[in-house]
Parts: C-alpha cells; sequence; structure tokens
C-alpha cells in the first residue's frame, strides 16, 4: 500500500488528507481534555477552541475531494479565499470567545461529580458556522456521488473507500445533533475518525492508480506514433506531443474532429488509400509544407468501457520509409534476377490487371527458347545463362511500347500488350524470328518457337487466350523439331 511519506507528501491529495488529518486529531485532543480537566474556566476554552478544528477539518474535504477525482484546475486562490472565509471568521471568534457572545451566549460547566454541561445558549455565528459545516458536508456527499457514477466501474474501487467515509461522517453527525443517541461525547467524531481510515485506503489505492495513470500519461506523451483521442461526438480530446508537433509542421488548426484534419489534408491535394496490408487502416498521401513526400497510415480504434462506447482514437505513424520498403521488395519479389524481367507472379498480378475491357484486343504471346538444354549440356550453364539473357534482350527490344514482358520458367516467356490486334500480333511474330536469326554473337544460334491469341470481347476468359496462345506456341516447337 502507498503511504505519505517521502515523496507522497508532495502529491495535493496527500497534503489535503495531511490536513484534514491534523485538524481531526487536534479536534479529538480537545475533546478528550475538555472531559479529562477539572477546571472549569479551562473546560470553557477547550469547548470553544475545538470550533476552528471543526469547521476546518469539515471544510478540508472540499479540496481533498477535488484533488482525489483529479479536478485540481477548479481550485485556484479565490476559491480558496471563498472557501476558508467563514472558518477563518470562525477561528478567530474561538480564539477570542471570552471577550464576546457571538458563539456562545452562556454556558455552564459543572464538575460534579464529574465534568458535564448544565445550561449552553449559542450565539448567532455558531449557527452561521454549523450551516457552513453542513452545507458544505452536504455538498461533498452529493459531489462524491456524482463523481463515484462518473468513474468507469473498473476504476471504482478507491471511490467506493471514500464515498462510504464522507457519508458515515454525515449520518453520525445528524445523530449527533439530533440527539437521537445521547453520549457524553461528540459521536461525530467517530464518524470522522471512520472516515480519515476510509479516505487513507481509498487515497493510497488512488495513489497507486495515479501512478499507473503518470506511466500511461507518460508513455502516450514519448510515443513516436501520433495518437488523436476523440470523444463520442467525434470532436478531440486530447493529441499527444507527436500529434501536435506534426500538426504544427502542417500548419493545421482545427476546432472540431479528426475528419476536419482529412479534409485539411485533402483539400492540400493529399491522397488515400486502403493500406496494403488487410486490416492495417488507412493510407495519406501528401507533401509537406517543406516539400516532402510523405506517407501517414492512420487506424481507427474505439474506446469502451463497461457502459458502453466512449469514444475513439486514432493511431497515426509515419511509414514513407517503411511502404518505400515495401514497395522495392514486392518489386524485387515480382523481378527475375537473370533478366530482370518481371517473373510469373508478376505475370499473374498483370493479368488481373489488364484484363478490361478498355484494353482490348488484349493479346499474348508465348515463346520458348530453343535449344536452351542442349547449349547447358555442351557449352555449360554460363552459356546456357547467356542464352536467357540474349533472348531477353531481343524479346524486350522486340516488345511494343504499350506491351509487358515476363520470363514465367526456365526458357519460357510471355508478352502481354494491350490493345493489340491479331494482325499486329502476326507481324510481331516475324519482328522476333528475324532478330533472332540475325544475332550471331552465340556459340549455337538462337531460336525461339512463339505462338500467339487475343482477347477480343470481355466475356472471353482470359485464361483461356493464354492457353491458346500456349498451344500454339507448342505446335510451332513441334513443327521446328519435325523440319
Amino acid at each position: 500500500m502507498v503511504t505519505y511519506t517521502g515523496g507522497n507528501r508532495k502529491r495535493p491529495v496527500a497534503k489535503a488528507f495531511l490536513f484534514m488529518a491534523v485538524m481531526s486529531v487536534c479536534w479529538v485532543a480537545c475533546e478528550i481534555l475538555y472531559h479529562l480537566t477539572q477546571n472549569a474556566t479551562v473546560a470553557r476554552l477547550l469547548y470553544d477552541y475545538k470550533i476552528p478544528f471543526v469547521t476546518l477539518a469539515a471544510t478540508s474535504t472540499v479540496p481533498f475531494v477535488f484533488y482525489f477525482y483529479g479536478l485540481n484546475r477548479r481550485l485556484n486562490r479565490m476559491t480558496y479565499v471563498l472557501l476558508y472565509l467563514i472558518p477563518a471568521v470562525t477561528t478567530l471568534f474561538a480564539l477570542t470567545s471570552p471577550l464576546h457572545t457571538l458563539l456562545r451566549q452562556k454556558l455552564v460547566v459543572n464538575i460534579s461529580p464529574v465534568l458535564h454541561t448544565d445550561y449552553n445558549v449559542r450565539g448567532i455565528w455558531f449557527w452561521v458556522h454549523t450551516l457552513q459545516v453542513y452545507l458544505t458536508l452536504l455538498c461533498v456527499v452529493f459531489f462524491v456521488i456524482r463523481q463515484h457514477y462518473k468513474t468507469p466501474r473498473s476504476k471504482r474501487a478507491a471511490s467506493n473507500f471514500l464515498l462510504f467515509g464522507i457519508t458515515s461522517t454525515m449520518a453520525l453527525s445528524i445523530v449527533s445533533v439530533s440527539n437521537i443517541i445521547k453520549t457524553p461525547f461528540d459521536i461525530t467524531l467517530i464518524g470522522i475518525c471512520v472516515a480519515l481510515v476510509f479516505f487513507y485506503i481509498g487515497t493510497a489505492i488512488s495513489e497507486k492508480a495515479g501512478f499507473l495513470s503518470l506511466a500511461r500519461d507518460e508513455v502516450f506523451n514519448n510515443m513516436h506514433e501520433m495518437v488523436f483521442v476523440l470523444h463520442a461526438d467525434d470532436t478531440i480530446a486530447e493529441m499527444n506531443k507527436s500529434a501536435k508537433h506534426w500538426m504544427e509542421k502542417m500548419r493545421i488548426i482545427t476546432q472540431g474532429g479528426f475528419d476536419e484534419i482529412l479534409e485539411s489534408l485533402k483539400g492540400a491535394g493529399a491522397e488515400i488509400y486502403p493500406a496494403p496490408e488487410e486490416g492495417t487502416g488507412m493510407d495519406i498521401h501528401f507533401s509537406t509544407p517543406q516539400g516532402d513526400n510523405v506517407i501517414i497510415n492512420y487506424k481507427e480504434n474505439v474506446i469502451t468501457d463497461d457502459d458502453g462506447v466512449k469514444g475513439k482514437f486514432y493511431l497515426c505513424s509515419d511509414v514513407t520509409k517503411s511502404r518505400a520498403i515495401f514497395h522495392q521488395l514486392a518489386e524485387h519479389a515480382e523481378l527475375d534476377p537473370l533478366t530482370g524481367l518481371q517473373n510469373r507472379r508478376g505475370f499473374e498480378m498483370a493479368t488481373h490487371a489488364l484484363d478490361t475491357p478498355s484494353n482490348l484486343p488484349l493479346t499474348v504471346i508465348f515463346g520458348d527458347l530453343n535449344g536452351l538444354k542442349a547449349t547447358n549440356d555442351t557449352y555449360g550453364h554460363k552459356q546456357g545463362d547467356q542464352l536467357i539473357i540474349t533472348a531477353a534482350a531481343l524479346l524486350r527490344n522486340a516488345c511494343p511500347p504499350s506491351g509487358r514482358l515476363f520470363r514465367i520458367g526456365g526458357d519460357e516467356f510471355v508478352m502481354l500488350i494491350p490493345n493489340f490486334t491479331e494482325e499486329l500480333a502476326e507481324q510481331r511474330l516475324c519482328e522476333i524470328n528475324n532478330l533472332f536469326a540475325t544475332t550471331r554473337n552465340l556459340p549455337i544460334q538462337p531460336s525461339i518457337a512463339l505462338g500467339y491469341a487475343a482477347k477480343n470481347h470481355p466475356e472471353e476468359s482470359l485464361l483461356a487466350v493464354i492457353e491458346e496462345a500456349d498451344g500454339r506456341m507448342y505446335k510451332n516447337k513441334q513443327e521446328a523439331k519435325g523440319a
């Protein structure tokens, strides 16, 4: 359990508790000394001198509960002046009580056989003091109840002790004033002592929760990611330091919600797309006022408790570098390292991307390099690789600017050419064969078997067209072998 020693004494709630405890102890001391003394004059003085401690103990519950619930900002110098004005006057009147009748018009104390009060006529200021004390405690009770039910259920453990302590004090004080139970001492003191114990336990639990809250605040403000916390009505409740710095850098000023920030960015030319990885939010592509191209990823998260949705927060990260690395890896994953052409994975992705009505007719040209195995077996794999590289260069030269070339296997190549007719494809095959026939820088004459097909109508299957081109290429290869 957290105790009020060391650094904890510096916390406002601990200071308020200590002040309240000291006032209560002084009240108890006056009450004990009053019953122990055998001097009527001293008894009268003690009877009056306990009043300041009563009013100060009761009044100090106000700052205590405000600090307890973290509402320090509502307490300022003027609040304290107004709060302690009547207790200060009461203290002055109590210390000078023998000189006036404002607190007590008449008090008869009898010490035989034991000290007791025979006759007590209270003065007008005593009733002002009494009204102030009870109104203060009543307001504190209502305030604590209100704050208790505003606190999330998961965090009400500390508040439960505070609620029980303040209500028990109020209840015993009412019993004492109404004389329901007659005792030789003020039973309100029992309520005060019980309250102090519960206040201590509740504050100790609150101190532990306060440390965790402080730790969360430090983590929140030292995160590299930007965090925007929103109320249930979508207005921004809080931003961490990274978010505030980014807002200043982007020269964005908003009193509304996160949507206003997005609209401000869009107005400056930003574009928003789904993030590449599913379930990781959205990516904002934009240029900063300093001229840097940046990608910010943001994801919405809901804030809930036992009572339901309370708000949400957006976690935003600068993913410019990671997205660049991601795209580089994706490109390398689609590239054939030997030729620099896109590989089978790139080909499969391209078939999905290009299979649209605007690209029709979409022509597929298949090519299968002849003699690769013989070259590897006779001249070695180095010459075989050179044959593949040369074939890729020839095909790249023959590929139209709108077309895309892929190496999908050891000796297999494919061209995808949007808006390219079969007649043009036939001419392109002749050009390719001529390029291969005129190449003389290899140990063997390079040649390639070719086949083509075109998708002319949206209802046609591109897969069927690819199979048709592959079939024609295979037929051309068999004819070349027969010749």
